[in-house]
Order: C-alpha cells, then sequence, then structure tokens
C-alpha cells in the first residue's frame, strides 16, 4: 500500500496493519519475508503483552536455510513488560543486503509480532502479521499477468526436509497446474506464479493451495493488482496463507464503495463439495444496506473460487454515494477463505484483510503499532457480530509498556465502530506516535481490525 494524502473519508479505511494478533500460548513467530535492499526494507514488530520483562531471540535464515554468518546471528533482546520492539534488518544484525526470514523466539508466551514492507521512497507500505505454521493453506488471490505480479513464499520452518505440493485452481475448481517442491530444514520458496506454473493459463487463476507433509508457514505479495473495471494496477498487499475450519460464520470487517471508493471481495471454498455462500452487506448500525441484491447467494465448486466487486456482488446502483460497513459471510459446511481489498478508484492505492471466522472472536487483541502525526494516522474497524452489547476496553501504550491512555467504546449488537485512534483517545495522541502499542480488552468475542494511512 503507498501512502499519499487522504480525504476524511478515509476515517473508515482497513488497510495494513490486517488482522490484529490475539495473544497465544506459543511464543514463536516466523517472518516469511525479510528484506534489506535499496529498494525494500522490512520492519520487524514484536509486542510483549504480558505483566513480565522477557528476553527474545532473532534468527535469520538464508533462503537455503542456513543460518545468516558474518553478523551476530541469532541475537538477543529484552523487551519490557507491555512493551514493544520496532527494528529494521540492518538494525538487528548490522548487515545491509539480506532475503530470507527471521524466527523470533522466546521462553515467555504470548508474545505478537508483525513484519511491515516498504520501499526506498517509502511510497509502498504494507505487510502482515507473523505467520503460524500447518500442513495445509491457501494463499486466496492468484494473479498475474503483463503488469500483476503474485509472489509465494513458502517457509520450512522445521528441522527436517519437507514435501510441499502447490495447486493453481481455476475459479471452476479446475487444477491449472501441480507444482512438486523439497523444502530444506529452514529453507524457503520465493517465486512467482509464471516461476512456479510455467504451463498453466494464469489469465483463468483464482488461489493457490499449499499441501506438507511437515509443518511450513505461507504468505503471498500482490503488486500491480487490477481491480474489475479498471486497468490501474494497484499497490502492493500482503496475505498470509489461510487455513480455513468447519467455521459456517464469517466477518469481513470493512468496505467502503462508491464516493471515490472501490472494494474488491474474494471467497475460496476449499472443501471437497460444492457449496453455497451467502453475503450480507450490514451498516455500521447493523441493518441490512438497501443494495438491489443483499443478501446475495454466491454458488461455489468444490476447490472453486469467485472476485469481484462489492458494487458487483450486491448490484450497488451508481458510484456517487458512499457506502460503508461489513459483511457477514455464511457458508453451508465451512471451509471457505476470504478477504477483502480496497482503496481509491482514481490512485493505485491498496490494502487487502482477510476474513475472520467467528470462532477466531476473542476477548483480548494487541495491535503491534499504531502511527499519527508527520501525516500518519491510524484507524481501527470493531464489529460486534454477536445478538449482545459487547464492551471493550480501548488502551494506547508505549514502547516502555506504560499506558497513555484508555477508553471505553460500547458496541451493539451486529454492529460497527469505525475511527481514528485520535478520535477514540485524542488525550493520548497528543504528540506525533510512530511506535506505540495498542491492545482491546472486551467483554465478549469480538472482530476487530487495525489501518494506517498516510
Amino acid at each position: 500500500m503507498r501512502f499519499r494524502p487522504t480525504r476524511l473519508l478515509a476515517l473508515t479505511v482497513l488497510a495494513a496493519l490486517l488482522t490484529p494478533a490475539v495473544a497465544t500460548a506459543q511464543s514463536v513467530l516466523n517472518f516469511p519475508r525479510v528484506i534489506s535492499s535499496d529498494q525494500v526494507t522490512t520492519e520487524l514488530v514484536v509486542v510483549n503483552p504480558s505483566a513480565v520483562t522477557v528476553t527474545v531471540t532473532y534468527a535469520a535464515f538464508e533462503a537455503n536455510g542456513s543460518l545468516v554468518v558474518g553478523v551476530e546471528n541469532p541475537t538477543t533482546r529484552t523487551i519490557l513488560a507491555g512493551g514493544q520492539e520496532a527494528l529494521s534488518y540492518v538494525e538487528l544484525f548490522g548487515s545491509a543486503d539480506f532475503n530470507g526470514w527471521v524466527r523470533v523466539t522466546s521462553a515467555t508466551r504470548g508474545l505478537t509480532g508483525f513484519g511491515l514492507n516498504r520501499n526506498g521512497a517509502g511510497t509502498d507500505l504494507d505487510g502482515g502479521l507473523a505467520a503460524v505454521s500447518g500442513v495445509r493453506f491457501v494463499l486466496p488471490l492468484a494473479a498475474e499477468d503483463g503488469s500483476t505480479k503474485t509472489e509465494v513464499t513458502v517457509v520450512n520452518v522445521g528441522d527436517e526436509a519437507a514435501n510441499v505440493g502447490l495447486v493453481l485452481y481455476g475459479f471452476e475448481g479446475e487444477s491449472l497446474e501441480v507444482t512438486d517442491v523439497v523444502l530444506e530444514p529452514k529453507a524457503i520458496l520465493r517465486q512467482t506464479l509464471e516461476g512456479l506454473f510455467p504451463n498453466a493459463a494464469l489469465e483463468g487463476a483464482s488461489h493457490v493451495q499449499v499441501g506438507a507433509d511437515r509443518p511450513v508457514a505461507a504468505q503471498e505479495l500482490v503488486a500491480d493488482f487490477k481491480i474489475s473495471g479498471s486497468d490501474l494496477g494497484r499497490e502492493s498487499g500482503v496475505i498470509l496463507g489461510q487455513a480455513p475450519s468447519g467455521a459456517e460464520r464469517q466477518v469481513l470487517n470493512q468496505f467502503v464503495t462508491g464516493g471515490g471508493w472501490v472494494s474488491v471481495v474474494g471467497l475460496v471454498n476449499t472443501a471437497e463439495t460444492l457449496q453455497t455462500v451467502t453475503l450480507t452487506a450490514r451498516g455500521n448500525d447493523g441493518s441490512v444496506l438497501a443494495f438491489a441484491e443483499n443478501p446475495k447467494t454466491v454458488t461455489l465448486p468444490a476447490n472453486g473460487g469467485w472476485r469481484g466487486t462489492v458494487a458487483e456482488l450486491f448490484s450497488v446502483a451508481g458510484t456517487e454515494e458512499l457506502e460503508s460497513g461489513w459483511i457477514e459471510v455464511e457458508s453451508l459446511v465451512g471451509r471457505i477463505a476470504s478477504y477483502v481489498g480496497q482503496g481509491y478508484t482514481n490512485t493505485p492505492s491498496f490494502w487487502v484483510v482477510p476474513g475472520v471466522e467467528e470462532t477466531e472472536g476473542a476477548q483480548l487483541n494487541v495491535y503491534q503499532k499504531l502511527a499519527e502525526g508527520d501525516g500518519f494516522f491510524t484507524a481501527l474497524a470493531l464489529v460486534n457480530p454477536t445478538e449482545g452489547d459487547a464492551t471493550a476496553e480501548f488502551y494506547i501504550l508505549q514502547p516502555d509498556g506504560t499506558t497513555l491512555g484508555m477508553a471505553t467504546l460500547e458496541v451493539a449488537p451486529l454492529s460497527r465502530i469505525s475511527a481514528f485512534y485520535r478520535d477514540l483517545l485524542p488525550a493520548a495522541l497528543v504528540y506525533p506516535a510512530r511506535s506505540n502499542v495498542t491492545k482491546i480488552a472486551f467483554q465478549r468475542p469480538i472482530e476487530n481490525e487495525e489501518s494506517t494511512d498516510h
């Protein structure tokens, strides 16, 4: 995503920081795409939401799986209780040139992480959470032509060689090409669709499925993507590999259409059977928006996909009036991967976030970084997909773990709050904040996402 001046409408932008990190019992953070060059710089953000100071170890691996040599690697640092550390590869290891991946470990459970990539001019910025490992993932947006590129990264996070199979699927569920690779311990595969599937008809590509016999992590980066109806190449967007479960309900926390905005929705059916998916566009108050086709039912073949704009999906008439809200996704058997991407209609801006399964709603979420001042802003979208009232306590913390302020937010059933941080908690942002942490605690599980823009 490229940062550029925005209007007040950016109040509802959902962008760079993707989904929130939920504190878990495992403090192994895998960053699949870490680059240090004149063209691209990766910043690694690690947050310690615990009540004690922790020791963390950073280990950098070359593409072939070997540890980077000639520098202090691994390197160990400490993060204060409730604190954060945001460092580039150069700041961590002192070496300027790198294209590999980094693992962060700690004996203390519950740490969270985020990797942020930016170009040399600072005009293209996007990233993703530290990747979880598993043996089956879907990369839900596969698009490549003369200008659009999709870069796939798969990391063997283990100590044994992994047999990895990648299948490129079309929208009707047809297999376009299969590629099998062997990844040595700690090695990575990083390649475009054309490099992975040289014989496939890429114009019909929908998504990539990744399967392995050992735990791997997967991530994709899509650059110069073209939204339906426009020849404008969009800026880079990062999507982590998704592992859909049997959850039958998901939430797409944010869409904006009309008034100079466009949103694209993607769906992938990873089940081995045809199923119908019902999508309902709701306003901030939870009401079903008065679009021509809302709710809308989409039929997905086994391993099939669907991709289109919100306007196309719900038959939204006209483009002058801005409409925003959230989308409820309901399926028959689950195993649906979903995402929503959005940006301005007349500029290349683009950011993409995955759908959140209802079972993943959490009562504590940590956002690793916020940016306010110097032309930057951060916004937050909270969705309460339940039939009961929800209360959220919204905290902003400094990198040393001290609390700058707290606000209480009431989120009605099926409703959404979308606002700038500076409007949610203005007293805590009286000075530029470029590395602060935010934490949100809820009385009931709630879906939420954060966005940063410039």
